[in-house]
């Protein structure tokens, strides 16, 4: 009774109609110097080479990691090497698509979903995921929030869009809020008609915009576990690692 209690006043907030975009293609995310392969299958403008790409995702991460997110132009400086990397024409590529990615940064719009904002806000630092199962056509999100006290999880299938080859449809057809790893709880969010748009893709490095326009980069996490004790050693010690 005390866990329902303390819970039922956030159930409340996944349950309401303002939630109903939670977890929808905008969400759902480690920094590093890997190697670049850039938006597979395509060729880069004139005026974004393979080396000037390397050098946007390096700054990029660099500034996720290093940069001080009170400074006025912390969020300036990630779009502008945002708009960078994404004047290669990227496209969604399955193969490359497929399998685990970490969530490292995360830009909410005014339109963003209630429930959206309050998951990064009490969500758990390395801990919110946006994975990919290409044979199924779908991708989960999953966020620990709270202090480790609760995992939100969301499925949304989704499709290519003809004649947008960077963007892919998403429907979020299942989500559930588990309290303590042993309670879980449905939610009732079923969500049509939502799209994701690929700025950026390579095998380490994921850049997207839902269609609220929030912004999202991921990372591959090497071991889960142990993605952010590594990547510190790359970059150097980060606050936002922490």
């Amino acid at each position: 009774m005390k866990l329902v209690r303390i819970f039922a006043p956030i159930l409340m907030v996944f349950t309401s109609p303002a939630a109903l975009g939670f977890l929808s293609p905008a969400l759902v995310p480690v920094k590093s110097n890997l190697q670049t392969r850039p938006c597979m299958g395509r060729s880069f403008t004139q005026s974004l080479t393979m080396r000037s790409a390397q050098e946007s995702k390096n700054k990029l991460l660099d500034v996720i990691l290093r940069g001080d997110e009170k400074d006025p132009n912390y969020l300036a400086q990630i779009s502008a090497t945002i708009q960078e990397l994404s004047s290669s024409k990227c496209r969604f590529d399955s193969q490359t698509a497929d399998g685990e990615w970490q969530l490292v940064f995360q830009q909410d719009s005014i339109d963003s979903p209630a429930l959206q904002k309050f998951t990064r806000a009490t969500e758990d630092a390395g801990k919110t995921f946006a994975n990919f199962d290409v044979k199924k056509g779908v991708f989960y999100n999953k966020a620990s929030v709270l202090s480790g006290a609760a995992d939100l999880e969301a499925t949304v299938k989704f499709e290519v869009v003809p004649g947008k080859e960077e963007r892919i449809s998403c429907d979020i057809t299942d989500a559930q809020f588990t309290i303590a790893k042993f309670l879980t709880i449905p939610l009732p969010l079923r969500v049509k008609g939502g799209w994701l748009d690929f700025l950026y893709l390579d095998k380490d490095l994921r850049v997207t915009r839902g269609n609220r326009g929030g912004i999202f980069v991921h990372v591959r996490p090497i071991v889960p576990a142990m993605a952010i004790m590594l990547l510190q050693g790359l970059l150097g010690d980060s606050p936002h690692l922490s």
